[in-house]
């Protein structure tokens, strides 16, 4: 085998594999993102290739890990003082307090939102002696490139706290405490609500290399700083980072220049 025939093979076999590893990482099973707090970090878990993922940012708020002791559920939760939380409803784009977390794909991959959606849990939980009903809300954008923020799904989603009906009696623990405060009431009312299936197909119009961030803002109509908002459970479902067409170009040249070689060493 002559110089010029080794080069050529050595050349097609790069590309078909450079196209095949591309092919294989972007075409995968599609792909999660979950924050759970469980390990009481902000770190995602994930599922799927081609992307990676920061860990969840806050902004504006005073927050820490909890759980609600004296029950069964013992999840732990990112929790946040109500004084601290902007005090506008439905919590708008601007909200000065918001968690977020960007979306980036690997090297020419393209981030394909066209079957996701978004879950996560809210709730809120106040002591007996404040007055209901009191609201947190929280409300989904997103931005492409760090550009014009966009609502998805509702504008607001609130979870409505009223002690004079809930009756339960809990224990909030590894919160934050207002100043001066050595321990929070331990009778109160919490409600919890579940935000599934929030549609983001309509993160459209991507290319390559396009980083995607979901924001959650957030609202509290209330500045009581014995009452406590949480969140739990953010899960993005359901998208894909695929490599861009010249990624499978790559692999079609490979495979040509392996068909070439095949005919010449025939002739």
């Amino acid at each position: 085998m002559n110089t010029q025939n080794r080069s050529l093979i050595v050349l097609a076999i790069a590309g078909l594999a450079m196209g095949m590893f591309a092919f294989t990482a972007g075409t995968a099973d599609a792909a999660t993102i979950t924050y759970d707090f469980e390990s009481q970090d902000n770190t995602a878990a994930t599922t799927g290739t081609g992307f990676s993922v920061n860990d969840l940012q806050e902004t504006g708020v005073t927050a820490t890990y909890g759980h609600m002791t004296g029950t069964s559920d013992t999840t732990v939760v990112r929790g946040f003082r109500a004084d601290r939380v902007d005090n506008t409803l439905p919590a708008p784009s601007t909200s000065p307090d918001y968690l977020d977390f960007t979306i980036t794909p690997d090297a020419g991959f393209t981030l394909d939102f066209s079957a996701a959606t978004f879950d996560m849990t809210i709730g809120s939980w106040i002591p007996t002696t404040a007055t209901g009903p009191l609201e947190f809300g929280t409300a989904v954008f997103y931005q492409i490139n760090g550009g014009t923020l966009t609502a998805v799904g509702s504008t607001s989603s609130v979870t409505n706290v009223d002690t004079n009906t809930t009756g339960w009696t809990e224990t909030l623990s590894n919160f934050s405490l207002p100043p001066g405060q050595t321990a929070l009431p331990t009778t109160g009312g919490l409600v919890e609500a579940s935000i599934t299936q929030i549609d983001l197909s309509a993160i459209t119009g991507l290319n390559a290399d396009d980083t995607v961030t979901i924001r959650i803002a957030l609202g509290d109509n209330s500045g009581n700083k014995h009452k406590h908002d949480y969140v739990d459970d953010l899960v993005l479902n359901g998208f894909t980072s695929v490599p861009e067409p010249g990624s499978l170009a790559l692999q079609s040249l490979g495979l040509l220049g392996l068909i070439g070689f095949g005919r010449r060493k025939r002739r």
